[in-house]
């Protein structure tokens, strides 16, 4: 790399530094100037300082490409969210199982990614002077990013505590939050991260930092942003491990009273407070499993975004020391290293690359925490993701398709000249259907003349109200003699007769079918008409007087029956 120009704010500070003192003391960020004193032991040396981004001075290129990566990955992450909530609005909740949880953890998620994007999409100057990044207060870009990202933050760690003190609660102390629970949790889902993200922007502020985007400055942020954050991270873990160790005493307590049960079984018969202690385990393995089977997706995203939380202030806790060390002049050897082969080389920044690596957090570590929390998103929305979500979609584009109704057009609507789009073949084609007259709407005139299969005269419907149907239904039972139904109502059942065959014949003549007396009866033991036992098998039994009663023991089996004497 060639060696960077002379500036005219160089001073008396070696190339590629620029005097601190040639600059403004307002605008930017004053405390995130990289800068140090030229001489540990003489007060009144001048102050000397890398030239802004500075980031482009401690890592090679390859972390710019990866940094574009990471806000591509927040493109991808913000568009799963937004189909995600737009299922969430549409379709019902029975296809989506949407929840106050789920989707208030979607928006600190989205916003997240917008504190990514933001800078993707406008690409703005990280820079106020040749020495000072740009702060929310000179840059709008800066703090519209910085805003999103300390706010999606704060709140992804106030509802994935939230989520977890749920799942406690009815897992390890089997209570259902309702109504004031809910009430109580937006209020401190929302009311904390209002709190703490106003108290942060207030005291501490954001700025340009580390790549393109605005991070949350080192004044103060222990105390406002990372303590809190922290401190919400490890309520929730803490609340995760005691259900995790619930859940374990609970199987092993399942596990002992089946183990026990089996050696009672083995020696004696169990006592009944032994029995009872078992079923009482059992019952409770079973709902805690229950519980389990219908939380597992929500312990899964509490775990991730924890770590995902944890690893991003602990990588930031570090920077922020890192910068503080270099700029008190509490430098170690590796840094003092690093800046005389910037001072040797001239400003020649690729042969120092692997120096500043050994002093600042490595670039590998901050390219994987960038990444991990670029797909965080991803991977809550995947564990909210359903399979009866894709089926509701595809039931309301289906209720949406105008041509998804195909009804059935008969031949004859088809055979009409005048209707248009009659095919080709078809308007030759004559109906053999006489045409109907056009017909008015039914009364109780038309009913009682026309609709009856004996029709009334029609003097004696004169001076009959139709409107009243109760005057209608007297002059129907006066006028009509009442038959029996014709020989055409009549059923083809009692027309069927059989040759043969298990065809039923409708069109020959009917056969009267006459009742047998069978020969024999499997009733209860009672005589017909009181007679003697041995009266039972003679041919005028009949099955239809009351007295037809017998049993097997009265009827032995025939021994010419190939039937009956083969299963004897």
């Amino acid at each position: 790399m060639a060696t960077p120009p002379v500036s005219p704010y160089q001073g008396v500070c070696p190339t590629p530094f620029l005097q601190e003192s040639l600059f403004p003391n307002s605008g930017g960020s004053i405390a995130n100037r990289f800068c140090a004193p030229l001489s540990l032991t003489d007060q009144a040396a001048p102050s000397c300082c890398l030239p802004c981004p500075t980031t482009e001075w401690l890592y090679p290129p390859s972390f710019s490409t990866w940094y574009k990566v990471a806000e591509w990955l927040n493109v991808g992450t913000l568009t799963v969210v937004f189909l995600l909530g737009i299922s969430y609005l549409v379709l019902p909740a029975e296809a989506t199982r949407r929840h106050y949880l789920s989707v208030s953890l979607l928006i600190p998620i989205a916003m997240i990614t917008l504190g990514f994007i933001i800078p993707l999409a406008v690409k703005p100057n990280k820079c106020y002077n040749e020495i000072t990044p740009n702060d929310m207060y000179t840059s709008l870009t800066c703090a519209w990013s910085g805003a999103f990202l300390l706010g999606g933050a704060i709140g992804s760690v106030s509802w994935i505590c939230v989520r977890a003190v749920y799942m406690h609660l009815q897992i390890v102390w089997d209570i259902n939050p309702g109504t004031r629970f809910f009430y109580a949790s937006q209020v401190l889902g929302w009311g904390i991260p209002a709190i703490l993200f106003t108290a942060t922007i207030t005291v501490t502020g954001v700025s340009f930092r580390l790549g393109d985007q605005c991070h949350i400055n080192h004044e103060h942020s222990v105390a406002v942003f990372w303590g809190p954050l922290l401190g919400f991270a490890s309520l929730a873990m803490i609340m995760q491990i005691a259900t995790f160790a619930y859940c374990l005493k609970v199987y092993l307590l399942h596990f002992w009273a089946d183990d026990s049960m089996s050696t009672e079984n083995s020696s004696s018969l169990p006592s009944y407070t032994a029995s009872l202690r078992t079923q009482s385990a059992k019952a409770v393995y079973r709902r805690v499993m229950k519980v389990l089977w219908l939380q597992w997706r929500g312990m899964a995203i509490v775990c991730a975004l924890i770590c995902d939380v944890v690893a991003f202030a602990v990588v930031f806790i570090q920077l922020d020391q890192t910068q503080e060390k270099i700029t008190n002049g509490r430098s170690g050897e590796k840094t003092l290293d690093w800046l005389m082969c910037i001072i040797e080389s001239g400003g020649d920044r690729t042969k120092c690359y692997a120096l500043a690596n050994e002093f600042m957090v490595k670039e590998a570590t901050i390219v994987a925490i960038l990444v991990l929390l670029s797909i965080s998103g991803l991977q809550s929305c995947g564990l909210l993701y359903r399979n009866s979500i894709a089926q509701g979609w595809k039931e309301l584009l289906w209720r949406m398709n105008p041509h998804k109704n195909h009804e059935f057009v008969s031949l004859d609507a088809l055979t009409n000249p005048s209707t248009a789009g009659t095919p080709e073949p078809l308007k030759d084609f004559k109906s053999t259907t006489p045409a109907r007259a056009p017909t008015s709407p039914p009364t109780y005139e038309n009913i009682l003349r026309i609709g009856s299969p004996h029709p009334i005269p029609a003097e004696h419907l004169q001076g009959t109200d139709f409107k009243d149907p109760n005057k209608v239904a007297t002059t129907l039972i006066t006028t009509q003699e009442i038959n029996s139904p014709s020989s055409s109502y009549a059923s083809p059942v009692g027309s069927v007769s059989r040759r043969g065959t298990d065809t039923p014949e409708f069109f020959r003549r009917s056969e009267e079918r006459t009742y047998r007396s069978p020969s024999m009866s499997f009733s209860t033991p009672r005589t017909p008409g009181g007679g003697r036992v041995s009266d039972v098998g003679r041919g005028d039994f009949d099955l239809r007087t009351p007295a037809a009663r017998g049993g097997l023991g009265l009827h032995p089996p025939i021994e010419d029956d190939p039937d009956v004497g083969g299963r004897i």
